[in-house]
């Protein structure tokens, strides 16, 4: 598509040109781009400039590369021009949208309450917001700064394609999931300090591969830490509470399965009968669990200041048991029976009922959340156990039913609420050692919603009990994998699909030997001599075999230099090259070469020091 000041050139439709291009606004969602330039009359052409966070391409390039090309003209106007500077119009018979403002509140109510907005930013003091849904939906805003400020035969090349299937089943990649995780009130998007923050948030599921000890793991928590923190904090130890939240961690093993990562029935610890035998009920995995904190996130991120002043289910309910004296409540059921809440655990609200054989009951307190949130609220206790599915009445229902009564009644006060809009943040889940498990009966059916193409409801499934779930766009998977990890056969190839593998060498990780200190540098003499002696043709091992710097911090700051290498040596690297060449028919040989490259590297001369 060809843009100037005059008419809109396009192969598709089937037509030579148009002048009007409200006639495009409305078929934007069907296409996606693939670049974006402005071809000056007299000059190079010119492409976007990003700002750390942009993505290469989206539908809201081609705005921002127009704000960049005449951004001195644009904030020359003054504010009343730029308020009604034309934007969008779907339709000859549609009204025209108008606006360029200065921050989100004002686009909010200068143009439209939504979040369809594109936001360009330059340093600290440069912000302009208009409204952008697809596409197309600009290209009135882009014919009209060509007429004010451009110069004759100045033209926009705009390139694209038709959505695959695929595509065009997801939700548009509009404005909210393009801003990233900059607020946009932010004074800039972050900046990252480790170079594999943004290949990251750009693949969404990365794997780190290579030998054992080249600190994969290290790097892995490095890279959350420096997402979670916007690029503040690049050491895991420096992150405050919220921020560690929102990093998961879990390590694979052969024996780890679909029950411990997702969901599963397991014992209920706090569930007891009256023998004392624990009860079973479905109960969530650490991966499961951390996929709801995310998903509450964005959720909470898309509701205005005024619906966040409106408290959540879980919310009220929260608030109405941190306002009730555990010691001093007295209720009462509908017979008129007294009750007394006692406690309320992570899953459990205990009552005391002092009328009846069994005394101390235990009311689920995703019960009562079901009950708050029912189409139809129960009028009594018989309506409880219809409402939560269940076959036959329990006593807990009476009590059940007069609690849920005292919480509607309660109203939590808004002032201790905050009101201000919650920003959608980042979450980070590691998996070490992710090539330990058995991938598929881990995963299951979340194989579909990791893909980074089905993220967000479009990858929603049905667990195996019978639950609907998801991974929302801002979870970011890291798992890391030994390559000669002989307990393991194959890496499962739907998995291999889903990921991007990114090699860690043994060179890489160099500078966790900084904390050894005086250590430092014949440490680093000796690994690079014994890997390269690894990699040598009479060896033949190759790099994936190489040992990474880790292993050298296992040395000991108490003992010589000299004692400290020796145990080294005797207590970690022998047993480890051991095992690469045990069944060799010249292993002895071998491992006398490998011992002499490590003894013989501390009399070599040291390495030239590493620019950082």
């Amino acid at each position: 598509m060809i843009i100037t000041a005059e008419s809109i050139q396009s192969n598709e439709p089937d037509t030579d040109s148009y002048t009007d291009p409200s006639f495009f606004a409305n078929m934007g969602s069907a296409y996606t781009p693939e670049d974006v330039k402005f071809k000056p009359a007299d000059g190079e052409p010119i492409k976007r400039n990003r700002n750390k966070g942009e993505r290469r391409i989206s539908c809201q390039t081609l705005p921002r590369l127009t704000c960049q090309v005449f951004e001195d003209k644009l904030l020359e106007l003054p504010y009343d021009k730029r308020e009604s500077f034309p934007i969008c119009r779907y339709g000859l018979d549609k009204p025209l949208i108008t606006g360029i403002f200065p921050d989100e509140e004002r686009f909010r109510s200068g143009c439209k309450n939504s979040i369809e907005y594109v936001r360009y930013w330059r340093g600290t003091d440069v912000q302009m917001y208009l409204y952008c849904w697809n596409i197309f939906s600009t290209l009135f805003f882009v014919q009209e700064c060509l007429k004010r400020f451009g110069k004759p035969n100045d033209a926009f090349i705009l390139r694209y394609r038709r959505k695959t299937s695929q595509e065009a089943s997801n939700a548009d990649a509009s404005v909210e999931e393009e801003k990233g995780y900059a607020s946009p009130d932010d004074e800039k998007s972050p900046v990252y300090n480790n170079k594999y923050s943004q290949t990251l948030l750009d693949s969404k599921n990365i794997i780190f591969r290579g030998a054992p000890g080249t600190g994969k793991t290290y790097l892995a928590r490095q890279i959350a830490a420096d997402i979670v923190s916007d690029g503040k904090r690049g050491d895991w130890s420096k992150l405050d509470d919220e921020q560690r939240r929102r990093i998961g961690f879990v390590q694979f093993h052969p024996s780890y399965d679909y029950t411990d990562f997702v969901e599963g029935i397991r014992p209920d610890t706090e569930e007891t009968d009256a023998t004392g035998t624990h009860g079973f009920s479905i109960q969530d995995g650490i991966f499961k669990r951390f996929l709801d904190k995310a998903r509450d996130n964005v959720e909470q991120s898309r509701l205005s200041k005024e619906e966040r002043r409106e408290p959540s289910v879980r919310e009220r309910l929260d608030a109405y048991f941190d306002s009730l004296d555990f010691d001093d409540n007295q209720f009462r059921i509908s017979t008129g029976k007294p009750f007394q809440v006692t406690n309320v655990t992570e899953h459990h609200v205990l009552v005391y009922a002092p009328h009846g054989i069994k005394q101390e009951l235990r009311i689920r307190v995703q019960d009562l959340l079901t009950l708050m949130q029912s189409s139809t609220p129960p009028t009594n206790g018989e309506d409880v156990h219809h409402i939560l599915e269940r076959k036959r009445r329990q006593r807990e229902d009476s009590y059940a039913f007069a609690l849920l009564q005292e919480i509607q009644k309660h109203k939590p006060s808004s002032a201790s609420r905050a009101s201000e809009k919650v920003l959608r943040k980042p979450f980070v889940f590691i998996i070490d050692e992710i090539n330990r498990g058995e991938i598929s009966k881990i995963f299951g059916e979340l194989f579909f919603s990791i893909d980074p193409g089905y993220r967000g409801p479009a990858g929603n499934v049905t667990t195996q009990y019978g639950h609907e779930l998801y991974v929302p766009d801002n979870v970011y998977i890291i798992g890391t994998m030994n390559d000669i990890d002989r307990s393991v056969d194959t890496f499962d190839f739907a998995m291999r699909r889903r990921f991007r593998f990114i090699e860690v060498k043994a060179e890489d990780g160099l500078d966790m030997l900084e904390e050894l200190g005086g250590l430092s540098e014949e440490a680093e003499s000796r690994l690079t001599k014994l890997n390269e002696t690894i990699s040598s043709p009479d060896i033949g091992l190759g790099s994936d075999y190489h040992v990474g710097p880790a292993y050298f911090l296992n040395l000991s700051k108490s003992e010589s230099t000299a004692k400290a290498f020796d145990d080294l040596w005797r207590d970690f690297l022998q047993p480890l090259l051991h095992d690469y060449v045990r069944g060799m028919y010249n292993e002895t040989e071998i491992m006398e070469k490998l011992k002499a490259a490590y003894e013989d590297a501390s009399d070599s001369p040291q390495p030239a020091e590493r620019s950082v």
